[in-house]
C-alpha cells in the first residue's frame, strides 16, 4: 500500500510582492513553502487509490534513485514493519525543487498500463475458446439451485410489478422514461421534463440499474417468504478506480462496506447497444480483466458471476475454472420504440435478478465461507458430501496458519491456478516456517498431496515435509481446490544462482561443485519417484530448492502424473481421499498436458509434442536446468528473448526444439550456446556425461532423431548414467519387475526390448554395444535393400529356409580410375556397380577425400 499526492502546474504558488527587508522576505518564503508542502502531502494521500502495483514499484524505484543524490532528496518513504502502508512525503527543500520533484513523480507514477489492451485481447481470445451460451435453467442445475428457484418462483408472483410500470425504453442517445410519471416514479430524478435521461448511454444505464438495486433492497412486506435483504452492497466505480488497481468497472457487489476486488462477489458492467448485439471481443476482454483481478485476490472462489446490462437486456455470465457460461435473464427496459412493453416481462427479470443477488455469499462462489480480511486461518478439509471451510484462527492453537508474504504466481482466466503464501504453521505447540499452497486443478489430474503421499517413503529427505494437506472443494465444475502446508525449503535454484552472482560470496569452483550435487540429488530423487510410480514433469530452476544448510530438495509436484505401466498400491483409497478421477486418459499427454512444464527446461521431445513422457525427459530437463543456473551465475539475464542466451530463447514450441538441436549439435561448444563460457572440470565432466547419455548413440548425435520422432523411447544403458546418478536406481526405475531381473544383463535386455517396440532389429541379430537411433537404423536397412538389388542372386539356405545375412560393406570414396574400372566391370558382368558417392548421405568422407573430390565428382549438364 502506498500514499501519494501530486501537484499540477496550475497549483504552483506564485511569488509574492518584492520586500525591502530580508526578514519579511524569508517569512513569506517560509509561509509559501509550508503551504506548498501541506498541499502536496494532502494530494499524496488523496490519489493513493489510483495507483496499481506496477505504478507503485516504478515510483519507489524513482524515489530511491532521487534519494541517492543530496540535491534530489526532497521525497522520503516511511515503511511499516511488514513492508506495507508506505507513505510518501516531501522533505525540507527549496519550493522550486520540491515542485519540480513532484511533477517528475506525477509523470513517473501516473502512467497508464501500456500493455492493457494486449492483455485484454489475450484474455478475450481465451474466453472465446471456452464460452458456452446456455439456458438459465442449465445454470441453475449446475449451481444446484433448481429446487430453490422453483420454490422462489412460486411464492414471488407479482413482486416488483409496481417498479416495472415505470421502466424506461432505449432510444438513440439514452433512456426515455414514461411521460407523466413525475412525483410517483422512483426514477424521477434521472430524466428531464420531456422524459429523456439526464445522462447519455452507458452512464444512463448504470444510474438506472443503481436505482433499480436500491428499490429491490426495500422491504417486501407482502411477500414474507422472499429474502428481504441481501448481504451484498453495490459500489459505484464510474468516477474512480478500484483500490490499488488501475481497473474501473461500472460496479462491484461486495460483502461489507469496502469496495475492492478482494471483497467482490459479483461484477456489474453496462454496455450501450440498441439492438441487443452479441457480446463484443473488447467487452469480453474488459470483463475478463475484472474477473482475473478477483481470481487473483480470492484463492477460495469457485466461480465469479457477472451481471451484464447489455442494452436493455440482463445477461448472466458465470466464469468458472473450466469455461464461461452465458445465459440471458431478460429485459429490464424496452427497446427503441417499445414503450408499451408489458411490465410483467420486466418484473419477471427483476425477480430473477433478486433471486441470484439475495443468495448467501457461500452459494455465490465462496463455498468455504472465507472472509477477505482474515490473516490467520484454519483449514478444514471437505468430504464427498460437501466442501470444507476456512475458519478464522485468531485465537491460535494447533493447525493455525498465520499468513505472510504472498509468493507471486500467474493466474489465468481459466484452467489451473496456484496460490502460494509464506506462513507460520502451529502444530503441537511448535510454530514452524512453512509454505501454504492452494491449487485449483482438474479432477483427472493427480493432486500434489497424493503425489507426496505415494513417494513419501521412497524419496524421504529429497522432497519437502508435508505438515498438513487435504481437499477444500471436492468438485466445482470439474475442478477441485486442494491445499498443502509444506516445509519451507529455502530459496529456489534460480534465486540461489542470482544471489551468488550478485554477492560474489561463493566462488566459481564452489558453485560448480554445488551444481554437480544438484544434478546427482535431483536425478536420484526422480528415479526413486519413478520407481514408486510418479513422474514429476516440471523440472525447472524454480522447482529445486536449496536451504541455508545446503540441503537440496525437489519441490512443486503439482504437475506430476502416475505411470500407466505399473500398479500403485492402495490407489483407490488415495483417489477417494483426494477426489481424484481414475481415468486412463489421465495417463496420456493428450489432455492439454503435452506441454506441461517450464519451456527453458523442457526436453526436445516434449517441445516437439510427444504423447508419452518418461524419466528420460525429466533427466533432460535437469540438464537444461543446471545449464540455466550456470549461465545465471555467470551473467544474470531477464525474461525477454533478447536478454537470454541463444539456447534458452523461445520461438514457439517446435521452433524452440529445432533451435535446441542446433545448439547441442557440437559436443565441444554446446555450453557456450546456453550462456556458459567457463566452468570447473567437475561440473563439465558431469554435463558431458549427461550429454553423451541423452544425445549420443554409437558416437552419433541423435538430436535430429529426437526432434523428428517425438515419441521415440531412446534406450540408455545404466552404465552410461553412472557419472551423474546412481545407476542401480536408474535400472530399477526403468524395470517393471526389478525383483525378477538379472541386473548383470538387464541393460542389454532393456535396450533390445525398446528396439522391438520401435520395430528395429538389432544388428547381427543380437544386442549391440550401442543402440541405434531411428536415423541410423533407416540408413542400415536402406543400404541392405539396395545391396540386395544390385547383388547377384544367392543360393537359398536349405536348412534354415532363408537367405543368409549379407556382411556390411565399408563405404569409401573411390578415385576416378577405380570408378572407371568398376563401371567397365559392371557393363561387362552386369552383376556389380560402383557405390554412389556418400557426399549427400551425411556420412564421414575420411581425411583424404578433399584432395580426391574433384576427381570423383560427376558433372551433369543442365
Amino acid at each position: 500500500t502506498f500514499t501519494m499526492t501530486l501537484s499540477g502546474p496550475h497549483e504552483t504558488p506564485t511569488r509574492g510582492p518584492r520586500h525591502n527587508t530580508t526578514t519579511s522576505r524569508a517569512l513569506v518564503d517560509e509561509q509559501q513553502a509550508d503551504m506548498a508542502s501541506s498541499e502536496q502531502n494532502a494530494r499524496l494521500n488523496a490519489l493513493v487509490d489510483a495507483l496499481d502495483t506496477n505504478q507503485y514499484e516504478r515510483l519507489l524505484a524513482f524515489v530511491d534513485d532521487m534519494s541517492a543524490e543530496p540535491q534530489l532528496s526532497s521525497l522520503a518513504i516511511d515503511d511499516n514493519i511488514d513492508g506495507k502502508g508506505s507513505t510518501l512525503q516531501t522533505q525540507d527543500s527549496t519550493p522550486a525543487h520540491r515542485r519540480r520533484s513532484m511533477r517528475i513523480v506525477e509523470r513517473s507514477a501516473c502512467v497508464g498500463d501500456p500493455v492493457r489492451e494486449q492483455r485484454r485481447d489475450r484474455i478475450a481470445t481465451e474466453i472465446e475458446e471456452r464460452i458456452e451460451y446456455v439456458a438459465l435453467g442449465e445454470i441453475n442445475s449446475l449451481l444446484n439451485l433448481d429446487d430453490r428457484y422453483r420454490q422462489f418462483d412460486g411464492y414471488s408472483q407479482g413482486l416488483f410489478e409496481d417498479l416495472a410500470r415505470f421502466a424506461p425504453a432505449i432510444d438513440s442517445n439514452g433512456l426515455r422514461y414514461r411521460p407523466g410519471a413525475a412525483g410517483e416514479n422512483f426514477f424521477a430524478d434521472l430524466y428531464c421534463q420531456d422524459g429523456s435521461s439526464k445522462k447519455q448511454k452507458e452512464q444512463a444505464l448504470t444510474d438506472y440499474f443503481q436505482h433499480v438495486w436500491q428499490y429491490l433492497c426495500k422491504p417486501k412486506e407482502q411477500w414474507p417468504q422472499v429474502a428481504q435483504v441481501s448481504e451484498l452492497t453495490l459500489h459505484d466505480f464510474q468516477t474512480r478506480k478500484v483500490q490499488r488497481t488501475s481497473q474501473q468497472p461500472d460496479g462491484l457487489f461486495c460483502v461489507g462496506s469496502v469496495g475492492s476486488f478482494k471483497a467482490a462477489t459479483v461484477v456489474f458492467e453496462a454496455k450501450w447497444t440498441e439492438n441487443g448485439d452479441d457480446i463484443s471481443h473488447g467487452t469480453l476482454g474488459q470483463i475478463g480483466d475484472y474477473v482475473l483481478n478477483i481470481w487473483h485476490s480470492q484463492f477460495a472462489r469457485s466461480y465469479v458471476p457477472v451481471i451484464l446490462l447489455h442494452g436493455g437486456e440482463i445477461t448472466l455470465m458465470v466464469f468458472t475454472r473450466r469455461n464461461v457460461l452465458v445465459a440471458n435473464v431478460g429485459p429490464i427496459c424496452g427497446g427503441a420504440g417499445m414503450l408499451n412493453l408489458g411490465p410483467s416481462t420486466i418484473a419477471a427479470t427483476l425477480r430473477k435478478l433478486w433471486f441470484y443477488l439475495s443468495l448467501p455469499s457461500d452459494e455465490l462462489g465462496n463455498p468455504c465461507k472465507m472472509v477477505s480480511t482474515v490473516k490467520s486461518l484454519r483449514l478444514v478439509p471437505g468430504t464427498a458430501d460437501g466442501p470444507g471451510s476456512i475458519e478464522d484462527a485468531c485465537g491460535g492453537g494447533d493447525g493455525a496458519i498465520y499468513l505472510g508474504e504472498r509468493i507471486g504466481r500467474p493466474v489465468r482466466i481459466v484452467r489451473r491456478a496456484t496460490y502460494m503464501h509464506k506462513c507460520k504453521y502451529s502444530n503441537a505447540g511448535t510454530i514452524r516456517k512453512a509454505i501454504l499452497k492452494l491449487t485449483w486443478s482438474p479432477k483427472y489430474r493427480l493432486p500434489e498431496g497424493a503425489a507426496y503421499q505415494i513417494i513419501r517413503s521412497a524419496c524421504s529427505g529429497l522432497i519437502p515435509e508435508v505438515y498438513s494437506s487435504g481437499v477444500l472443494v471436492p468438485d466445482s465444475f470439474g475442478y477441485r481446490l486442494e491445499y498443502a502446508v509444506i516445509e519451507d525449503c529455502g530459496e529456489t535454484l534460480e534465486e540461489y544462482a542470482k544471489n551468488c552472482h550478485e554477492s560474489k560470496d561463493i566462488g566459481a569452483a564452489a558453485f560448480s561443485a554445488k551444481m554437480a550435487e544438484v544434478v546427482r540429488s535431483v536425478s536420484n530423487c526422480l528415479a526413486k519417484a519413478y520407481s514408486a510410480g510418479v513422474l514429476h514433469r516440471d523440472i525447472s530452476p524454480g522447482n529445486i530448492a536449496i536451504n541455508r544448510n545446503g540441503t537440496i530438495k525437489l519441490i512443486d509436484w503439482g504437475c506430476a502424473r502416475l505411470r500407466a505401466d505399473m500398479t500403485i498400491p492402495n490407489l483407490d483409497a488415495i483417489a477417494r481421499r483426494w477426489s481424484y478421477t481414475l481415468d486412463h486418459d489421465a495417463h496420456s499427454e493428450l489432455r492439454h498436458d503435452s506441454l506441461t512444464g517450464t519451456h527453458p527446461s523442457m526436453s526436445i521431445q516434449v517441445l516437439g509434442g510427444c504423447t508419452k513422457r518418461s524419466l528420460l525427459h525429466d533427466l533432460e530437463s535437469v540438464f537444461f536446468t543446471v545449464l540455466y543456473a550456470l549461465a545465471t551465475f555467470e551473467k544474470a539475464f531477464g525474461d525477454k528473448n533478447e536478454d537470454r542466451p541463444l539456447g534458452f530463447s523461445y520461438l514457439g514450441h517446435k521452433e524452440t526444439a529445432a533451435l535446441r538441436v542446433g545448439c547441442l549439435a557440437s559436443s565441444k561448444y554446446y555450453c557456450m550456446q546456453f550462456g556458459v563460457t567457463a566452468c570447473s572440470d567437475d561440473i563439465k565432466d558431469v554435463m558431458d556425461a549427461m550429454y553423451d547419455a541423452l544425445y549420443c548413440q554409437n558416437g552419433q548425435f541423435i538430436g535430429g532423431d529426437l526432434l523428428v520422432h517425438s515419441d521415440w523411447d531412446r534406450p540408455i544403458r545404466p552404465n552410461q548414467v553412472s557419472s551423474f546418478m546412481d545407476s542401480e536406481l536408474f535400472l530399477e526405475a526403468l524395470t517393471l519387475n526389478p525383483e525378477h531381473a538379472d541386473k548383470d544383463d538387464q541393460g542389454s535386455k532393456l535396450c533390445d526390448s525398446m528396439l522391438e517396440r520401435m520395430d528395429i532389429e538389432s544388428v547381427d541379430g543380437k544386442a549391440t554395444e550401442h543402440c541405434e537411433s531411428p536415423k541410423l537404423a533407416r540408413r542400415r536397412v536402406a543400404g541392405t535393400k539396395r545391396r540386395k538389388q544390385i547383388s547377384p542372386p544367392l543360393a537359398t539356405n536349405v536348412d534354415e529356409g532363408r537367405k543368409p545375412r549379407q556382411p556390411q560393406r565399408t563405404r569409401r570414396v573411390q578415385p576416378a580410375a577405380e570408378v572407371g574400372q568398376a563401371s567397365q566391370g559392371q557393363s561387362n558382368a552386369g552383376s556389380t556397380r560402383p557405390l554412389r558417392s556418400n557426399r549427400f548421405r551425411g556420412l564421414s568422407r575420411g581425411p583424404n577425400t578433399r584432395s580426391q573430390s574433384k576427381a570423383s565428382k560427376r558433372h551433369k549438364p543442365y
